[in-house]
Parts: C-alpha cells; sequence; structure tokens
C-alpha cells in the first residue's frame, strides 16, 4: 500500500505518474514532477495535520456553500 503523501502526489499530478516509457529529457522532467508533487503533498499534510487549520477550512468551505450566489 503507498503511503499518503504519495498517493496525494498521484492526484496531484496524475501525468508525472503514469508510467509511459519516455526519452531521457522528457525522464528527467518527469522526475522532477514528481519530486514537485510529493513536496507538495507533504506540505499540504503537514498544514491539515497542524491544529486549527482544517476547521478553519472547513468552516471557511461551509460559509461558502451557504452564502447565495451572486
Amino acid at each position: 500500500m503507498r503511503p499518503l503523501h504519495e498517493n496525494l502526489a498521484r492526484y496531484l499530478d496524475p501525468c508525472a505518474f503514469d508510467g509511459r516509457r519516455r526519452s531521457k529529457r522528457n525522464s528527467d522532467a518527469a522526475f522532477r514532477a514528481r519530486k514537485h508533487a510529493t513536496k507538495q503533498a507533504r506540505a499540504a499534510i503537514r498544514f491539515m495535520l497542524k491544529p486549527g487549520n482544517l476547521d478553519r477550512l472547513l468552516a471557511s468551505a461551509a460559509a461558502r456553500k451557504e452564502s447565495p450566489d451572486e
């Protein structure tokens, strides 16, 4: 089973993880894209684990959902 950060990275940038054979130049670009997506995923997880951040995001989403569309 994959770790949470890897699953989130695959969701953020599926093209970087598609597993196609590539040229050397494109494989280097895909490697950098995978590395970047993994860093973003780890940062997002750290953000969600900090106290209060998830509650603020959920409250903000609920407020936007309740407000009438203009």
